[in-house]
């Protein structure tokens, strides 16, 4: 009986100190901390479309990207497509994105996309056309884990 309790306080102590180690790993940059999410809206641009699935994945221990720290709670991005002359085509809006991201986040993050609809054509002209536009920052592709698109017209929309 004795041996078994001995037992298992060496794999508790060792549960323990591998715990600690796993840790520890990010700060001495062994592994990278996980990517923060963005949440980029579709068409008409409202990231408060995203208002009850924020406090779900920061509830998961998610880092959601706040876009707007002036208003309580986390903040998607919000963009305007129909800024004056006429309406902003996707690389415009890819700019204008991207821009919004740099001013809250540091270079070396990396990122998993939540889109909706036209979000999606925004966020995946970021990772595949960033190298050929100059408007663009040519590393998206690394710094983009996962993409998640929703309802976004991959092969244009209905007339």
């Amino acid at each position: 009986m004795y041996s078994r309790l001995r037992k298992y306080k060496n794999i508790k102590a060792v549960g323990i100190i591998a715990l600690l180690f796993v840790s520890f790993l990010p700060i001495f940059g062994l592994i990278s901390p996980p990517p923060k999410v963005v949440m980029i809206p579709g068409w008409h641009g409202d990231g408060s479309i995203f208002d009850t699935m924020i406090p779900v994945l920061e509830g998961q221990g998610m880092d959601v990207v706040d876009f707007n720290p002036s208003k309580p709670g986390t903040q998607a991005v919000s963009h305007d497509a129909s800024v004056y002359p006429g309406n902003l085509g996707i690389p415009a809006l890819a700019n204008q994105v991207e821009e919004m991201i740099k001013s809250r986040t540091d270079p070396s993050d990396t990122f998993n996309f939540v889109a909706h609809s036209m979000g999606g054509l925004i966020a995946r002209y970021l990772i595949e056309k960033g190298p050929s536009d100059p408007a663009i920052d040519n590393n998206w592709a690394s710094r983009v884990n996962i993409l998640f698109m929703l309802g976004t017209p991959n092969h244009g929309t209905w007339e």
